[in-house]
């Protein structure tokens, strides 16, 4: 799609010198690979996304510098779960059900549920900022590469109210890691 994304983590324990001289080697080799990636896909542009959080003046530094520019802002929200919530039913509304991905007996997913994802995802997203049409492999081949990345994080939701289920709605997370290389949460990446 022209585009690749950049994430870009700079140690916060090293003194202002050398963690500016960090992301000003990361952002320049980060500079070069897109224009090999984009050579290679022979495109007369190549897009680098990247971001920071809106309290993160070093990151927005960083990237000014390297001649990014802010396009969009993103809300980063985050609550709390109760382990009580584990219990809630299935049917969250009359005629809707909530489900995961079904699993085989190898624990791998079905390949049709994870195509419903994929399709759901795909025209949700079509008109939105920066969209770009992804294959069923890509999309499964990029998620799974996630360090994050759990089957059991994989969602469908289903209209249950007519005579078979039709599929409304999906949600993809990844575990987040806390401080001590543990779980310790969830993070929607699409829904």
């Amino acid at each position: 799609a022209g585009r690749m994304l950049l994430v870009m983590i700079v140690d916060h324990r090293l003194e202002a010198a050398s963690a500016d001289r960090v992301a000003e080697l990361l952002l320049g080799w980060a500079d070069g690979i897109a224009r090999v990636v984009g050579a290679r896909r022979e495109l007369e542009e190549q897009q680098i996304d990247s971001g920071a959080f809106a309290d993160d003046a070093r990151q927005h530094a960083w990237l000014e510098r390297a001649g990014f520019n802010k396009v969009r802002t993103w809300w980063q929200m985050s609550r709390p779960v109760d382990p009580a919530e584990a219990a809630l039913d299935a049917e969250v509304k009359e005629g809707v059900r909530i489900r995961p991905v079904e699993r085989q007996g190898t624990g791998m997913p079905d390949e049709d549920d994870l195509r419903t994802v994929h399709d759901i995802l795909e025209s949700a997203f079509a008109d939105h900022f920066n969209s770009h049409e992804e294959t069923f492999q890509e999309f499964v081949s990029r998620l799974r590469e996630d360090p994050g990345h759990r089957w059991d994080h994989w969602w469908i939701a289903e209209l249950v109210d007519g005579a078979e289920p039709e599929p409304a709605g999906a949600l993809v997370a990844a575990v987040t890691v806390g401080d001590d290389g543990e779980p310790d949460g969830s993070y929607v990446e699409y829904i």
